[in-house]
């Protein structure tokens, strides 16, 4: 039986409870990990603002081992992120003075 290359569903449902921390998710045909699974991997891109294990994204191929990693997630304000924020806002301002 081979695995195709679908979200999880665990991911999925952490990113709903936690969108606030996530930009975007995304499945890799990469032979990143090579397990019993296939040779995929699972991208999540953090938020502007946040951080684990001193990158903004977390990549995995298991779901346990994306379950271990999101415990490790905390506030991030370098430079990258504080202008990442800052673009944000600026674009968002037009919109805001529009209402």
């Amino acid at each position: 039986m081979s695995f195709s290359p679908s979200r999880s569903k665990t991911i999925l449902n952490w990113i709903k409870k936690n969108s606030y921390l996530v930009d975007d998710y995304e499945v890799e045909d990469d032979n990143w990990g090579g397990s019993e699974f296939g040779p995929y991997s699972h991208w999540v891109y953090l938020t502007p603002g946040y951080i684990c294990e001193e990158v903004h994204h977390i990549h995995e191929y298991s779901i346990s081992d994306f379950v271990e990693q999101v415990k490790l997630i905390e506030k991030c304000d370098c430079d990258e992120c504080k202008e990442l924020i800052a673009e944000q806002h600026k674009e968002l301002l037009p919109l805001i003075e529009k209402a």
